[in-house]
């Protein structure tokens, strides 16, 4: 007599379908996360779809990347001084004498530092025109450099940018002065020592 064969569950069967799909898909979804990895274009970011979760997103590397410093820009730009020159002053005393170091700023971002030595009709010295300069500064003399005083009304005109420090000695008196052509007075002033200093229109 046979022996009787217990029925067959279908949904068993349909459970060992399911679970050797899953397998063979397995190995699938690991190709693609290797090929992801691997790509031609790693700044490219690859999607990869993952059996039975969400799709994932794999960006590329990101190095670490320092901060690049810019120097900042100087205010002001030291030009060369014109080489030493000699030259005869005109109308100068013998006796005259005087050792002097000009800074000039031109107002627009531009300084220049220059000397000048007279002694009596010989000037030198890398001041633009050693022979005029020394004949001014002969001619103004020392209280050329002294600043205007209080109890004197300047006109209020303004007569540019430009700024000079002068030190050293005339006659053997020393000297400093701060020039600007900020108002009549320290206009006046400025003028009488040009070429030492430059004229206004420089």
């Amino acid at each position: 007599m046979p022996t009787p064969t217990a029925p067959t569950d279908p949904r068993r069967g349909a459970t060992r379908r399911r679970a050797r799909r899953a397998l063979v898909a397995l190995p699938a979804a690991a190709v693609l996360l290797l090929a992801a990895g691997c790509g031609d274009d790693p700044e490219t970011p690859a999607s990869v779809d993952v059996p039975g979760g969400e799709p994932t997103t794999l960006g590329p590397s990101e190095g670490p990347t320092g901060p690049t410093e810019t120097p900042s820009p100087t205010a002001t730009t030291q030009a060369p001084a014109p080489p030493t020159s000699s030259a005869t002053a005109q109308g100068v005393p013998d006796g005259f004498t005087a050792d002097l170091t000009v800074t000039y700023d031109d107002g627009g971002g531009t300084a220049q530092t220059y000397d000048l030595v007279c002694d009596g009709a010989q000037a030198s010295g890398t001041a633009p025109d050693p022979g005029a300069a020394c004949a001014a500064v002969a001619d103004a003399g020392a209280e050329a450099f002294a600043p205007p005083r209080g109890d004197v009304q300047c006109t209020q005109v303004f007569g540019g940018p430009q700024t000079a420090l002068v030190s050293g000695t005339v006659d053997g008196s020393p000297v400093s002065a701060d020039l600007a052509r900020a108002d009549g007075c320290q206009i006046s002033r400025w003028d009488a020592l040009v070429p030492l200093v430059p004229g206004g229109d420089a």
